[in-house]
């Protein structure tokens, strides 16, 4: 979920949530170990529950800005390595063999 957050859009984070929290709920009931099941279908049902209100919470995606690609060319730093003087040197490379 932590990926998600990071990466993901609103979506996929409620799916996540929706899939993973039940999930959880199956590991935590059957270490319970009950001989009848009891544990598990109770951790299925509290991890359906607990998924279902976590991804209700997720707050929808802002919508995208018409100007952010224009901003983010403007507030980008100039590309160094590629000067109209030249290209800047790199080190050596440690692979070449030295005579």
């Amino acid at each position: 979920i932590g990926w998600l957050q990071q990466y993901g859009n609103a979506e996929a984070q409620r799916e996540g949530y929706n899939i993973l929290y039940p999930a959880y709920g199956t590991y935590v009931g059957s270490a319970i170990g009950d001989p009848w099941g009891i544990g598990y279908v109770a951790g299925v049902l509290v991890g359906h529950a607990a998924g279902r209100w976590k991804s209700s919470q997720v707050p929808d995606d802002p919508p995208p800005t018409a100007t952010s690609h224009r901003e983010a060319e403007a507030t980008a730093e100039p590309n160094t390595t590629n000067t109209p003087q030249g290209r800047a040197r790199l080190p050596p490379s440690r692979n070449t063999r030295r005579q």
